[in-house]
């Protein structure tokens, strides 16, 4: 609050106010200028990605896991989406947690949205990211990419997945 001291300034706890009122957040920094000033330097998260809840609604997520915010089919449908996992009980602002399916592999929901989080940052990292339409997880030995909607990119497993991104 203006007026308030600098010296008993709580970096921490601004930082997670910001980030719970703000989604889009990825971090957020803090420079103080004595005798009165603070910079506030906010880095927003780049892009984000589509996954369905388990009530067939369709949510975005950051490439940490964050949701982002509610969306409809044909907004999604226009970025990266997310196949092989499906959302349970998404709040913006909040982690995202993987629903459990009893008809899939014997990978958990949460082992599906780890590994679909881990190649969309691997994919950002490469700055390739924006040319992937789907990132499907269905089956963590056989993890797909769709580029563009044309081609299938087969990716095996996650043993070496930096090196299969990275080349």
């Amino acid at each position: 609050e203006k007026g308030d001291s600098l010296l008993f300034f709580g970096e921490a706890t601004v930082s997670s106010r910001i980030m719970d009122a703000l989604p889009y957040v990825k971090s957020v920094r803090f420079g103080i200028k004595l005798p009165g000033s603070v910079n506030i330097i906010i880095e927003e998260a780049p892009v984000a990605y589509a996954l369905q809840a388990e009530n067939g609604g369709w949510w975005m997520i950051t490439a940490d896991g964050k949701v982002a915010e509610q969306t409809d089919a044909q907004s999604a449908q226009k970025t990266t989406t997310i196949t092989g996992v499906v959302l349970r009980d998404p709040e913006v602002g909040q982690m995202a947690r993987a629903y459990e399916q009893p008809d899939q592999t014997a990978a958990t929901g949460a082992d599906r949205l780890e590994a679909a989080l881990r190649l969309v940052q691997l994919l950002e990292a490469n700055e390739i990211l924006g040319q992937m339409s789907n990132v499907d997880v269905s089956n963590l030995q056989q993890l797909q990419l769709w580029y563009k909607n044309q081609f299938q990119i087969r990716l095996g497993d996650l043993k070496e997945i930096d090196t299969k991104i990275a080349t």
